[in-house]
């Protein structure tokens, strides 16, 4: 009979309790959104002692928020850089044309004046269409004609063989001046051509160019002679 008036009385204590929470959770006023909101639990004394229950604990429930926002603003475009304009462009360097070298000029010997000599072509190795053989004595000599547009220095290259057992000395003049005294010296047989340099001067116009045997035995073999003309 005790047992069951204890436990009408345990009864009545848990309504009496479900009671108050109901009211108090009823009369809360409006808590904000993300408020937290605390449920008071039932105590150990309005509890029978035999039924175990968890220490009084509170039970908090999150309410929603509102949405945040998370949109990140795109960063504004860079400043546009103005094209370069006429003004700041540099000119195109143009070079200065050159003129052309002018190029050698063949004189044959035996397309030029002979004095104590003949054309010859009994000797291989020459070119046009032979070669001027001396007198062997001295005095002869062959003369080029020579037009030149400018005046200025230039150099007479002398292509020449001398078979024989000695130099040939010869004097070269322009426009009946002296200007070189030349030992034109033994070749390897009169077929072995080979070339002697002559530093000259030449006038503006029509130049003569004479290579004068002066040994007594005449001057060698000469098949042409090469100039380079000044330029204009």
């Amino acid at each position: 009979m005790n047992r069951r008036l204890k436990r009408t009385a345990i009864g009545a204590s848990a309504l009496v309790v479900a009671v108050l929470v109901t009211t108090l959770v009823v009369s809360q006023p409006d808590e904000p959104l993300g408020a937290k909101i605390t449920v008071p639990q039932a105590q150990d004394s309005d509890v029978d002692p035999d039924i175990r229950t968890p220490p009084p604990t509170s039970v908090s429930v999150i309410l929603p928020s509102s949405p945040i926002d998370t949109t990140i603003a795109a960063p504004p475009p860079p400043p546009r850089t103005p094209p370069a304009t006429s003004a700041h462009r540099q000119p195109p360097v143009q070079s200065q044309p050159t003129s052309p070298r002018p190029a050698p000029v063949d004189f044959q010997a035996e397309e030029a004046r002979i004095h104590k000599g003949s054309v010859q072509s009994n000797h291989s190795g020459f070119t046009g269409s032979g070669f001027v053989d001396y007198f062997n004595e001295p005095g002869g000599f062959v003369e080029w004609t020579v037009t030149a547009t400018a005046t200025g220095g230039t150099d007479a290259v002398f292509r020449f063989a001398n078979g024989s057992n000695a130099p040939r000395p010869m004097a070269i003049t322009v426009n009946g001046i002296l200007v070189s005294s030349a030992a034109f010296p033994v070749t390897n047989g009169w077929s072995d051509w080979r070339t002697l340099t002559v530093h000259i001067s030449l006038l503006t116009g029509t130049n003569r160019i004479r290579a004068i045997g002066t040994g007594e035995n005449g001057g060698a073999n000469l098949d042409k002679v090469t100039v380079v003309l000044p330029p204009s």
